[in-house]
């Protein structure tokens, strides 16, 4: 009754007699109107309004408002199945949320973004943005969204087939929402319970699980809550012979689903149908037949998802790429002319290196073609690459200001890093991975004969653990590394007797790796850093770490120690 009030009410503010002239007024009007419809399951109407809310707020650039109707917007999107047009609109929407202090929208979006993933068959991805999910509910003290991470993660564990796992966030869900007395949302954790433990092969504890949990979804109301639980109960049924159960509780879920017609859940009745067929009428002849039509179709289905969902985190992932670039750019135009020049062509050859192996994953059909592509293209860019290094190179020749021979080595000291990694690219048969301890072996070797140390000049410590690592997070690792290491080539180690210079990389835990650049130089004063409080290298580290969302501390103790943690 309170919706249909709210309903009528919020429609006659919209109308011509009544609409105002207050566009925010009126955009939060249309907002409200588009959940009442989301409510009622008309997600047609509720689109409509969402994006009618959208371009008032967007006209008004009110930026908030307009992510939360882009949350929303999703949501709906998501309901009917529309998951490309979802997920663009998320990842607009976490755009905004990201550059803000963590909040509740943000704990919101990576959950609708992991459960999108979920529905598109992208099982990693969504754990990925579950986990996002569980850290950032956890920052705002979001106890709620706690266990409904812990209960999406484990459902995800179950489609992976990762039962334990599974068990183990689901469990963890089952006693805070006990606690908390929250038995609607309880009832979701239960039937998942049931679930994993189907699989399992205990069925004795699925059906004590999936039976407490269809009885809460049925006093609670939940239609769609019960359509499953029915369904997976029917499964159990089926499986244990018990087939006039099993028809019984199936006749339910079809009154249930014929009531709204959903398609996906009428197609699982249909299945359900067909499996307890088959179960009573093991001699069939058609059976066979059409279970390799169900098997074609559901191929079919999976790979064109599988398709839609990569190429959309490929744009947003080149969007990220280019978005960073600009900063680094913006940051370069306090040199001078000829120096911005040289160190523009650098990035622009970056810029080309990202977005062509971008489009170039997005695209890969042939993998044998493709892969004698991609090692073609590394090969040309390695040696564009070195062609840039020599033109800083020669043009370091004929520089006498010390301060301009200084930016134009570090320029040719980040373009040889990211050329160093495309040169293994070119030269190993695994096109993704490199390995980092014979990266960085080679690394610090040209960088200290690079600033004119000798073998007994300095003593060149390097320990990196036996890790491969993606070229994505590879190549900003080698520009962290290259920038460390230049400055305290540059700066430490002046009339030093016995200068030490140490680099390691380790490996902490399943999906952390360390990184410790340590010098026994002069150190860094607490009022500048070694190329001053502007130092666009250091600025460029701080940018990188913050992009790998990654830490840094920087301890001087008889010298500096650079101590950088960054997630695989």
């Amino acid at each position: 009754m309170q919706y249909d009030s709210a309903f009528h009410y919020y429609k006659l503010s919209l109308s011509p007699r009544y609409k105002s002239n207050n566009d925010t007024l009126n955009a939060s009007s249309l907002n409200a109107l588009g959940t009442l419809f989301h409510y009622r399951g008309m997600m047609d109407s509720a689109i409509y309004r969402y994006s009618d809310a959208l371009r008032l707020y967007q006209r008004l650039h009110q930026d908030y408002y307009a992510m939360a109707v882009e949350i929303n917007l999703a949501m709906s999107y998501k309901e009917i199945g529309l998951y490309r047009e979802s997920l663009d609109t998320l990842l607009n929407a976490l755009d905004y949320l990201e550059r803000q202090p963590p909040m509740r929208y943000l704990v919101v979006c990576y959950n609708t973004i992991g459960g999108v993933c979920t529905k598109a068959g992208d099982y990693q991805q969504a754990l990925e943005y579950f986990n996002r999910t569980l850290q950032a509910a956890q920052v705002t003290g979001d106890d709620d969204y706690i266990a409904i991470s812990l209960n999406n993660k484990g459902e995800t564990f179950l489609y992976l087939t990762q039962y334990d796992s599974a068990l183990a966030c689901l469990i963890r869900a089952e006693n805070i929402k006990r606690s908390a007395r929250d038995t609607n949302a309880l009832g979701n954790t239960l039937g998942l319970l049931g679930e994993t433990y189907m699989a399992l092969g205990n069925d004795a504890r699925a059906a004590s699980f999936l039976q407490e949990a269809l009885a809460i979804k049925t006093a609670a109301g939940a239609r769609l809550g019960q359509l499953v639980t029915l369904l997976n109960l029917t499964r159990l049924n089926i499986r244990r012979q018990e087939y006039a159960e099993a028809k019984v509780l199936l006749d339910r879920a079809e009154v249930l689903v014929r009531e709204k017609g959903e398609p996906d859940y009428l197609r699982q009745v249909l299945e359900q149908r067909f499996a307890l067929y088959r179960a009573t009428h093991p001699n069939d002849p058609t059976i066979r037949v059409v279970n390799e039509l169900l098997i074609v179709k559901d191929s079919l289905l999976n790979k064109d998802k599988a398709k839609s969902l990569q190429a959309i985190h490929v744009r947003y992932q080149t969007a990220k790429n280019l978005e960073y670039i600009a900063d680094l750019e913006q940051e370069d135009v306090r040199h001078q002319a000829w120096i911005r020049w040289l160190v523009g062509v650098a990035v622009a050859v970056t810029i080309v290196v990202f977005v062509i192996y971008l489009l170039y994953r997005s695209s890969q059909r042939n993998k044998k073609k493709a892969e004698t592509l991609f090692k073609e293209l590394n090969h040309r860019v390695k040696n564009n690459l070195q062609i840039l290094s020599s033109v800083l190179s020669l043009q370091s020749q004929n520089v006498k200001d010390e301060d301009a021979l200084l930016a134009i080595k570090s320029s040719e000291s980040r373009v040889n890093a990211m050329a160093l990694i495309h040169k293994k690219l070119y030269r190993d048969d695994n096109h993704r991975a490199i390995d980092m301890q014979d990266y960085v072996q080679e690394l610090g070797n040209y960088l200290v004969h690079t600033y004119g140390f000798t073998d007994g000049r300095l003593e060149l410590r390097i320990q990196c653990d036996a890790v491969a690592i993606d070229v994505d997070k590879a190549i900003p690792i080698g520009l962290i590394l290259n920038e460390l290491v230049s400055n305290a080539l540059k700066y430490a180690f002046d009339k030093h007797a016995a200068p030490t210079l140490e680099i390691r990389l380790q490996e902490q835990g399943a999906d952390e790796i360390r990184i410790d650049v340590r010098d026994n130089g002069v150190g860094i004063s607490p009022q500048k850093t070694r190329e001053g409080s502007g130092s666009f290298g250091l600025k460029m580290v701080k940018m990188l770490i913050k992009e790998l969302k990654g830490r840094v501390d920087v301890e001087i103790q008889a010298g500096t120690v650079y101590q950088i943690v960054l997630p695989l």
